[in-house]
This record gives C-alpha cells, sequence and structure tokens, in this order.
C-alpha cells in the first residue's frame, strides 16, 4: 500500500475541494433562498407562502443529504472512493447548474417551482455522498500514516473557505441594480459554482484509487452490502456520532444565525 507524499497531498487538495463547494452551496443557496427565489421562482404566491417554498427548497436538499450519504457510501465501499466522488461532484455542479440557468416563473410557469425542488434534491444527493466519502479516500490513503487524523482533519476546516468565497462574491454581484440581479446576477453565481466542481471533478479523475482500497480488491474482500454490515457491527456508535456531529449545525442555523440578526 505505497503512495508517494505528492499524491497524498494531491488526494487532500482533492477530498477537501468538496467540502469547500459543499459550503460555497450552503452560503449561496441560502442567501439566494431568502433574497432570490421568492421573486424569481415562487411569484405566484402570496410573500409569506413564497418566501416559506423558497426556504423549504432550500432546505430539502439537507433532509436529504443522509439518503445520498447511504447511497454513496454503498457505492464507495463496493466500487471505490474515487470514481464515487468524481460522481458526487457532476451532481453537485448539474444540480447547481440547472439551477443557474432555470427559467423564472413568468416564463415557464409552475414548472419552475417543480424544478427548483428537483435541481436541490439532485444537489443534496450530491452533498450527503461528499463529506463521508472523502473523509474515506483520504483516510484510507493515509492509513499507515500516524498523523493521518490531522491529515483527514484539513476536510472539515477547509469548509469555512467556502462561505468565505461564497460571501465575496455575492457581495460583489449583490452590488449590481436589483433588475439586473434578479434577471441575471444571481446565475453569474451559480454558474461559477458549476464550473468550479466541474474543475474538482477532473482533477479527482486523475487521481488514484486509495492503496487500501485496492488492496481489497486484489485480495477480494470487498463486503457484499457494506452499510447493512457497518449497521450490524457498529450502528449505536454511529447513531451516537450522528446526533453529536448534528448539535453544532442545529446550535447555528437555530439559535446563533437568528439571534445574530437582532445584535
Amino acid at each position: 500500500m505505497s503512495y508517494s507524499k505528492s499524491d497524498l497531498i494531491k488526494v487532500v487538495i482533492a477530498a477537501s475541494f468538496g467540502s469547500i463547494m459543499e459550503w460555497f452551496d450552503y452560503f449561496i443557496a441560502a442567501t439566494a433562498a431568502a433574497l432570490v427565489f421568492p421573486k424569481v421562482f415562487f411569484t405566484s404566491f402570496p410573500p409569506e407562502v413564497s418566501l416559506a417554498l423558497s426556504i423549504a427548497s432550500f432546505g430539502i436538499a439537507y433532509i436529504i443529504r443522509p439518503i445520498g450519504g447511504i447511497i454513496f457510501g454503498q457505492i464507495g465501499d463496493k466500487l471505490g472512493r474515487k470514481s464515487t466522488l468524481v460522481s458526487t461532484l457532476i451532481m453537485i455542479g448539474g444540480g447547481t447548474l440547472a439551477l443557474g440557468l432555470l427559467p423564472p416563473y413568468s416564463s415557464i410557469g409552475f414548472i419552475a417551482v417543480i424544478l427548483v425542488f428537483v435541481f436541490r434534491l439532485i444537489v443534496g444527493l450530491g452533498i450527503g455522498g461528499e463529506f463521508g466519502g472523502a473523509n474515506s479516500w483520504v483516510i484510507e490513503f493515509a492509513s499507515n500514516s500516524k498523523w493521518r487524523s490531522f491529515i483527514t482533519s484539513w476536510i472539515q476546516s477547509s469548509a469555512n473557505l467556502g462561505v468565505v468565497f461564497g460571501s465575496i462574491i455575492f457581495n460583489l454581484v449583490e452590488g449590481l441594480p436589483q433588475e439586473e440581479f434578479l434577471n441575471w446576477g444571481w446565475r453569474v453565481i451559480f454558474i461559477f459554482g458549476s464550473i468550479a466542481v466541474a474543475i474538482g471533478a477532473i482533477i479527482r479523475y486523475k487521481l488514484s484509487e486509495s492503496p487500501l482500497f485496492r488492496d481489497l480488491i486484489n485480495r477480494k474482500e470487498i463486503a457484499g452490502n457494506p452499510a447493512i454490515e457497518a449497521l450490524k457491527k457498529f450502528g449505536k456508535s454511529i447513531i451516537l456520532l450522528s446526533v453529536i456531529e448534528a448539535v453544532p449545525p442545529i446550535l447555528s442555523s437555530g439559535l446563533i444565525t437568528p439571534y445574530s440578526i437582532y445584535s
């Protein structure tokens, strides 16, 4: 299970890129759900309903996320991390691009409402397979290193860069006149994000599968049903860690962010 230091660095960067784009999407989708979607895709509804539907279209990506984790976790355990992580980026980028190019309600009517939810579901499925798969890819690549936990931590640490980039580009575009911002300005952000994701997918495609997974293939020890086997062996730990992991974002999204408006 040999690999070079440069190979490991490339894999860490490629894996972390997904985390950056996940949080980039999180920021731009949340901002657009508040400022853009009610005025572009949900214009036929009363203002309160329009905003509620818009926020729901943002949130549905995160409701579907655990299902994406199960699906792509299963695929990654059977077919490999690299190819699976290329697929997740394609889904994220494709859904983001489709949303950025989606005609407004005034052009295609209620179809726009349906497609907003469809594209966000696609993004959510891709995001669901990202984080766990990226961590597995890196930790398997560095399985023999005593620094494997530290190395893998860069994936989560890089997430804040996505928020920073999203904030910067949204602030730049938001300076446009209101009509131009709603017509095409916000779309530039989503198209830019999809192009960045496509570049990340190409980079991942050119990198190597984890040595640990290649070794499992050579020894023909790939599990027949990885998800079921993992739940049987580590079900309690998985549930406990899932609950613990959910606390920080719930506190941030449900308490800190709303009340910061009044600070």
